[in-house]
Formats: structure tokens, C-alpha cells, sequence
């Protein structure tokens, strides 16, 4: 971390007894709220072993950076957690509906002034909350970066109308409960042109996809029926995928906002005896042990339903896929989150129980897969069994 030799000046005013403001050598990281090279924020609590979590949507960071003069790569390492439902639902506004604390979170990231991709952050089917991870990098060129260094990234919320059908998913106001670990800056490495066919899990770490989260081992999950993908200058780019059925656990409730053990007494109340305290402090700790056992149950409920019915699932993959295909019932479409139309993708079958979605008009900006099926179609043995169709990334394909 360096610092300026002359004064620094905020917005044009400064005195010379201004401190001079420290500055973020590159390569570098903020991973604290409390770095002093954190500048300026808006919408963001800051932290202290990260550099904090986003209370307002959008919300805003600033760092400031030392002179560069080659482009540089931004690194987002991004969080959602149980906090993040916890945080949602306690600070967007009741009136704003859908109620969606655990829904997935889609975020346009922008950078200089200028969109520079979109990140989701979305709950898998078997887990009880928001419990999920994303890494979101963009490069800049030493031209938007001014003289005075100052890298400003934002988070903020799709203003495009969406088809009703992916809207009515997303969480409202996504940033808020999202949790930042770091901002890393480091010189920019050529990337090789992306050519041929690559595996889900690479393209992933390429940021040719975002699909809600890390893979699991060799499996890439498209966590909410749709994902994330980059401007593109490719003629045609295909999207291999594979079906699975999985029982959807369903979050958690928000637990409502603990009050004090010991209740306050209004005016002219008397005060409580140190037995009266004892047994407030009691009751609430009863109170909060019921809810964890009730919590705890219902886990142990959904994991054994779930072990018991995944073999009727996984036989009925393969039945329902093929059933919903020949029907012409699984569709899928690109749709740009800034300009432009919706463009319907082709869907074709493949080997082994896959599908193959490709896009004839690749998106000159971030934009969205989304993939529908007709659920009202499932047969009544998924119903029963608590089945949802879930989408594996296989393999991307630039041609």
C-alpha cells in the first residue's frame, strides 16, 4: 500500500493539512472494511475479516488504487448465507412483494460507469438456506481508470422487464444481505480465445457461465433453472445439459428478530426480582432450544424422504425427460438484462439423456438462459414424491 506524496483533494476541496489518502498497490486486495484505502461505500456495513455486507440495493464501493498504466483484473468474492435471508427480510420494506428472502439474487455488476457482466447467487434444491459462493471477474484498461484512482464497483438490480416466468424467482432488491469478502486487483494476463468445446465446470471458472454457485466435484448445478452468460463474438454457442430430479428441501423460515431476554419494565414499573430475571433468561433460551429442535426435525425429515425417494428419482429422470421433450414441453431462451429482444433458443436432444441449447444470436451484453418446462405435466408419481427437475451444466461449446 503506497500513499501520495501531495495533498489529496475530495471533489475538488482539500487543504494542505489534509492527510494524504493511502493507495491500493496492484497487484493487491481489500479484504476488511477497516483498510483505509476503502474510500467510500454506499449500501455497505462494513467488516472486519470482509469487507462487508450490502444493506441497500444498488449499493456501492470505492477503492482507491495506485497509478497502473496496463490493464487490470477485478476479482469479486461473493457471499450468500443464512445472514443474507436474515438481512433481507429485515430490511427491505414489507411492502415490497413477492416475500422471497431466500430467492436467488441476480445482479448486474458495474464498473467506471459502465455494466461490466451479471452474477447470481442462488439456493440449491437440497439445502435449507442461502448457503452459496461466486467469484466475478472483469478487466479495465488503464484509460477508465482515472488520475485520481479511484475503481468504483457497483451492485446493482436488473431494470429490464423480465418474462414473468424468471421476474417471479428473483429476489427484489438482490443486493441487500449479500455478503463482499474481497476486492482484488491484479494485473490483467492474456486470455486465450475460447474455441471448440469445454467442460461446465471450466467454463465456469472461465466466466463463460454463472449457474448460482462452485460446482460439487465434477458437477456444475444450474441452481434456479437459469444462468448467467457473457458477451460474446462467437457465430453460434451451444449449451450441453443433463437432467436430474431432486426433492426440494425447501428454506428455512426467517426466524423473527430475537427481543431481550429480559423484558424491559414500562415506566413506573417495578423492577424485577433476581428470580423474575432468572426465569425470563430461562424462558427465552427455552423458546430459542424448541425452535432449534423443530429446526433440527424437520431436516432429519426432509434428508431421510430424500434418501428414500431418490431411487423412484432417479428412474423417473430419464422417463420425464424424454416424455417432456417429445412433447416439445422443454424450452429455453436468451434473455439480454440490459437492450435487446428475447431470443428463443433451439433445443435438440443429445446422448445419454441430455439436451443441447443452442443460440443463433449470441448477446452483444450479460444476459440469461432461462429454461422452462411444463411442470404441470410432471407425472403424479414426482408429485407425490416431491420431485423437481433440476438442470447439470455438461459442456459449452463455441463454434
Amino acid at each position: 500500500m503506497t500513499t501520495d506524496v501531495f495533498t489529496e483533494r475530495w471533489f475538488g476541496m482539500g487543504t494542505e493539512f489534509d492527510r494524504p489518502a493511502p493507495r491500493l498497490d496492484v497487484p493487491g486486495a481489500v479484504t476488511s472494511g477497516r483498510q483505509p484505502v476503502l474510500l467510500l461505500d454506499d449500501g455497505l456495513t462494513r467488516g472486519d475479516g470482509v469487507v462487508g455486507r450490502f444493506e441497500a440495493s444498488p449499493a456501492l464501493v470505492a477503492v482507491k488504487l495506485a497509478p497502473v498504466r496496463a490493464p487490470v483484473t477485478v476479482t469479486l468474492r461473493l457471499v450468500a448465507d443464512e445472514d443474507t435471508s436474515e438481512w433481507w427480510e429485515r430490511r427491505v420494506p414489507e411492502s415490497v412483494l413477492p416475500r422471497l428472502p431466500h430467492g436467488p439474487r441476480l445482479l448486474r455488476v458495474r464498473s467506471q460507469g459502465a455494466t461490466r457482466g451479471a452474477v447470481v447467487l442462488a439456493r440449491r434444491p437440497q439445502d435449507f438456506q442461502l448457503r452459496t459462493r461466486v467469484r466475478f471477474t472483469f478487466q479495465l484498461t488503464p484509460d477508465e481508470l482515472p488520475d485520481d484512482g479511484m475503481l468504483i464497483v457497483e451492485l446493482a438490480d436488473v431494470t429490464r422487464d423480465l418474462p414473468e416466468s424468471l421476474a417471479g424467482t428473483l429476489a427484489p432488491h438482490p443486493a441487500v444481505g449479500v455478503r463482499l469478502d474481497a476486492v482484488e486487483v491484479a494485473p490483467s494476463t492474456e486470455t486465450p480465445a475460447v474455441d471448440g468445446t469445454i467442460d461446465g465446470v471450466a467454463a465456469e471458472r472461465l466466466g463463460l457461465v454463472g449457474t448460482g454457485g462452485p460446482p460439487s466435484g465434477a458437477l456444475l448445478s444450474v441452481r434456479d433453472g437459469f444462468f448467467t452468460v457473457p458477451p460474446t463474438r462467437s457465430g453460434v454457442v451451444t449449451w450441453q445439459l443433463r437432467a436430474s430430479m431432486v426433492r426440494d428441501a425447501g428454506p428455512d423460515p426467517v426466524p423473527p428478530q430475537p427481543g431481550p431476554a429480559i423484558p424491559r419494565r414500562a415506566p413506573g414499573e417495578p423492577p424485577l426480582s433476581t428470580r423474575d430475571k432468572a426465569i425470563a433468561v430461562a424462558r427465552h433460551e427455552a423458546d430459542a432450544l424448541r425452535a432449534d429442535v423443530r429446526r433440527r426435525g424437520r431436516h432429519v425429515a426432509v434428508r431421510a424422504l430424500r434418501k428414500a425417494t431418490g431411487p423412484v428419482h432417479r428412474t423417473l429422470t430419464p422417463r420425464l425427460h424424454a416424455d417432456l421433450f417429445d412433447r416439445g414441453l422443454i424450452r429455453a431462451r436468451l434473455v439480454p438484462l440490459e437492450d435487446g429482444p428475447v431470443v428463443p433458443c433451439r433445443v435438440t436432444a443429445g446422448s445419454g439423456g441430455r439436451v443441447s441449447v443452442s443460440c443463433q444470436a449470441p448477446p452483444a451484453g450479460p444476459a440469461v438462459v432461462d429454461l422452462t418446462h411444463a411442470t404441470a405435466d410432471v407425472s403424479a408419481l414426482a408429485r407425490a414424491t416431491g420431485g423437481r427437475l433440476c438442470w447439470h451444466l455438461v459442456s459449452v461449446t463455441h463454434a
